[in-house]
């Protein structure tokens, strides 16, 4: 049986993202082993403890957003079934277009 080649082609790659390290700034991981700096301190991050800030919600877009919405439905621009309609009652939506002779 054959053995794998590695992924990118570099015997040195990055444990937690797996691309080579390349000419990429590197830093030791308490494993011992060579990663991107930027990996590695996303990592520090990421297992810290510390919780995330929460999101604040933009109130203000959010009003836009419902004012122009609303205006839309007012005049009439949303809801396509509101306008009338060629399909009779017991006919099939193929026939609801044809032109009568």
């Amino acid at each position: 049986m054959t053995q794998r080649k590695p992924r990118y082609g570099a015997a040195r790659s990055c444990p937690i993202c797996r691309k080579p390290l390349g000419k990429a700034a590197t830093a030791k991981a308490r494993s011992g082993k060579t990663c991107h700096a930027s990996c590695l301190t996303q990592a520090q991050k990421a297992s810290s403890g510390k919780p995330a800030a929460p999101r604040q919600w933009n109130t203000a877009a959010a009003e836009r957003e419902f004012a122009r919405n609303k205006a839309r439905i007012e005049d009439g621009q949303t809801f396509r079934a509101r306008q009338a309609t060629g399909w009779k009652l017991g006919g099939s939506p193929s026939t609801a277009g044809e032109i009568k002779r």
